[in-house]
């Protein structure tokens, strides 16, 4: 006699994950894009502020998290 499966193992779907799925900025990896959104939170106005536009512009560039950071501090500090 075969072996049979059971019908409601192999029809069973796969489970569809809660999180939220991100969409990267053009030119970024998607763990870049998942950095700087974290980091756009303790910011004014998010994503629309200055220092994360410039932060963006040094990734996009070639500058890792950190280089870029410092760069956008230092612009943010001159007048």
């Amino acid at each position: 006699m075969p072996y049979h499966h059971s019908s409601t193992k192999m029809n069973k779907e796969p489970k569809k994950e809660n999180k939220k799925t991100v969409k990267p900025i053009m030119g970024l990896t998607i763990q870049q894009t998942k950095k700087i959104k974290e980091h756009s939170k303790s910011h004014k106005n998010g994503m629309n502020s200055k220092h994360i536009k410039n932060m963006v512009k040094f990734m996009k560039a070639g500058d890792n998290f950190s280089t870029a950071h410092k760069k956008a501090v230092k612009l943010d500090k001159s007048p």
